[in-house]
């Protein structure tokens, strides 16, 4: 989809970050969690389920999405909007 977006092939795509650390996916992956831990420290996303959120930002597997949440920010999703004051 990022590809025909942008009238490209997914090879010229994949070219583009060759010279990054990540990959292509990789950083759609960490973009796609750092959307979710905003929302999850947002207040007017309080009362949401967690996996609602990331169901929102293409993470359907909720058990999927903590596992990288925690990888990313070192606790669970639950515990991150906890600790943002926010349930």
């Amino acid at each position: 989809m990022v590809a025909r977006a942008f009238h490209i092939s997914v090879r010229q795509l994949h070219r583009l970050f060759e010279d990054e650390e990540e990959t292509v996916g990789q950083e759609i992956r960490a973009r796609r969690i750092q959307r979710c831990a905003e929302e999850l420290r947002n207040p007017y996303h309080h009362r949401e389920r967690i996996s609602d959120t990331a169901a929102r930002w293409g993470i359907a597997d909720a058990s999927k999405f903590s596992r990288q949440f925690r990888s990313t920010y070192g606790v669970s999703p639950r515990d991150y909007r906890l600790d943002h004051h926010i349930c």
